[in-house]
């Protein structure tokens, strides 16, 4: 069962099952350092790990990418075994290199032992977790997440009574667990079918996608790094608070990216590109209408839902917010299109995608701010800029590889009488407060749910079809 193939619905299911629980369990471990260590603690290890995941794929040389995408189209070459040798010859002595640069004075906080294990053991469990991907086996590849990644992290913080015996045991327990799944699932590594050829091909398309994942981070935190010194506490909060709402819908289309990286570039190698292309064009014609429509609804109450959630709310965090809710539809068509691009070309398309938005939002801010008094608003517009920009190159670049036809008059007429239905509903709303923020989105969810249900355009009655039982393969 582990290594079976299932359809994508299920895949995505089952994903996105261990995306919840992912969280679940970085919600129940923070809360249990914090009140076991203390919230330095908790602020140590979280500053760790944010640090460590965002730095995974220039670790990994891009493997994360490339070993699904070229294992998805020829799983009999052996990218497997090239991939253990550029991680042994490659990620190893880079992490060994930046320990030995830390500790000689470089930085203010040395890296110790147990910081370079758990640096060791998250990027094998990304590697394992990328060999499982690539076969088409996502029962095995959240199992081991669920397992190296959720459960071990769960136990560490129950025995440990420090930061670096919560390090040591989580990085030995990834290491272990993720070294056995690896070599189970690769046949034992066997150096006759190590190939230069397979390893060149490796670095080739991984590589070219690094400066993407180093920017798809700055496009998320560069906002708030760019305001940092203008900010204040409160407001820094407010920017990172709203940031977050954003990047919620990543527990939907998250998992959906992860599932279509392989299955795409299978397809493509397959010779199945008219049907790939009708799936994708399904695929953002649903995602961008309805996160339009929750995100201009999510806008227009950011100041009800930040009562709600946080307790209390300035007026300058709520029209910052308002412009970042505004970016809902470009950060999701951006995270939708993201896999197919990476697995539709050679070239590091992502990374030219995601460069011209980050050199957007940093154009943006600093235009913004000499005009506009507030930094918040300003890094709010940056946000917004750098991801409408990233949305269009998404889109431009989609339509270039799998010749995406999305714009029709109706689609675009039908988007637009549904944002100002919305718009209408929130003027001639009476209800102020939390019943606004209930009653409010409830009529919006209820409306696109009558729209899904009736609506007799072609993309819905396919999406329809899919949903009742015809997956989009």
């Amino acid at each position: 069962m582990l290594e079976k193939r299932l359809s994508l619905r299920t895949d995505f299911l089952i994903t996105g099952l261990n995306g919840v629980g992912a969280v679940l369990g970085i919600f129940v471990v923070s809360g249990y350092l914090a009140r076991s260590l203390g919230l330095d603690a908790l602020g140590e290890y979280l500053l760790v790990r944010r640090t460590v995941t965002a730095s995974l794929g220039v670790l990994l040389f891009g493997l994360n990418v490339a070993l699904p995408a070229l294992l998805a189209k020829n799983d009999d070459l052996g990218f497997g075994d090239s991939a253990v040798a550029i991680y042994m010859l490659g990620t190893i002595p880079l992490i060994l290199l930046i320990g030995f640069v830390a500790n000689s004075g470089f930085f203010t906080t040395p890296i110790t032992f147990s910081r370079i294990l758990f640096i060791v053991g998250f990027s094998l469990l990304t590697l394992a977790y990328a060999l499982y991907r690539g076969h088409l086996n996502m029962v095995g590849a959240n199992l081991l997440q669920f397992v190296a990644g959720t459960l071990v992290s769960m136990v560490a913080a129950y025995l440990a009574t420090s930061v670096e015996q919560l390090l040591f045991m989580i990085g030995l327990g990834m290491t272990l667990i993720s070294g056995v799944a690896f070599y189970r699932r690769n046949r034992g590594i066997r150096w006759e079918r190590f190939s230069g050829r397979e390893t060149a091909t490796l670095l080739k398309f991984g590589l070219v996608r690094v400066p993407g994942l180093l920017f798809q981070f700055f496009l998320l935190a560069g906002a708030p790094l760019l305001a940092l010194t203008y900010l204040s506490l409160t407001d820094q909060a407010f920017l990172n608070a709203g940031i977050s709402l954003v990047r919620s819908f990543l527990m939907v289309v998250g998992p959906l990216g992860i599932v279509l990286l392989p299955r795409v570039s299978s397809s493509m190698a397959g010779g199945s590109k008219a049907r790939l292309r009708s799936n994708l064009i399904l695929l953002v014609k649903a995602t961008l209408y309805y996160t339009a429509v929750i995100g201009l609804a999510m806008s227009n109450l950011s100041g009800e839902i930040f009562v709600l959630w946080l307790g209390t709310v300035t007026e300058t965090g709520v029209s910052a917010s308002k412009l970042l809710l505004l970016s809902v539809p470009f950060f999701v068509l951006c995270a939708v299109l993201r896999s197919p691009i990476d697995a539709g070309s050679w070239r590091g398309y992502n990374s030219l995608i995601y460069g011209v938005g980050v050199s957007t939002m940093i154009g943006i801010f600093y235009s913004v701010i000499r005009s506009e008094p507030d930094p918040l608003i300003a890094a709010a517009w940056a946000f917004l800029g750098g991801h409408i920009v990233a949305g269009a190159a998404s889109l431009f670049v989609g339509k270039k590889l799998f010749d995406l036809k999305i714009f029709s008059l109706r689609y675009l007429l039908s988007i637009i009488i549904a944002l100002l239905t919305v718009l209408i509903l929130f003027t001639l709303n009476p209800f102020t407060g939390i019943s606004k923020l209930f009653i409010s989105f409830g009529s919006v969810f209820f409306l696109c749910l009558i729209h899904f249900s009736l609506s007799k355009e072609q993309w819905t009655v396919q999406l329809r079809d899919v949903l009742r039982g015809k997956p989009l393969e």
